[in-house]
């Protein structure tokens, strides 16, 4: 699901994107799949960063980013990335 999401993401199909990043969340969530769950969460503050809804973005990137952390994930130096890149765009 969350691959699907990217490819809609990529294709600029940005609220198909957001209801399967939403949707793989809730899914995982429910199951107890804590690192797909992450890589939605960081869809979700990837396209919020993209419609500059940066607080948002903020907000789901540091949820993933906890989650990574916990798990020992490699992700979370991407979930650190998105937030630092985040610190800049807010500014601009």
């Amino acid at each position: 699901m969350v691959n699907i999401a990217h490819a809609h993401r990529d294709m600029a199909n940005l609220e198909t994107a957001m209801h399967g990043y939403r949707s793989a969340r809730e899914l995982c969530g429910n199951l107890g799949d804590r690192y797909h769950e992450a890589l939605a969460l960081l869809g979700i503050a990837e396209l919020h960063r993209r419609t500059s809804e940066y607080d948002a973005a903020r907000e789901h990137a540091q949820r993933a980013l906890g989650i990574f952390v916990d798990l020992g994930g490699e992700e979370a130096d991407v979930g650190r990335k998105l937030l630092a890149s985040l610190g800049t765009e807010a500014t601009s």
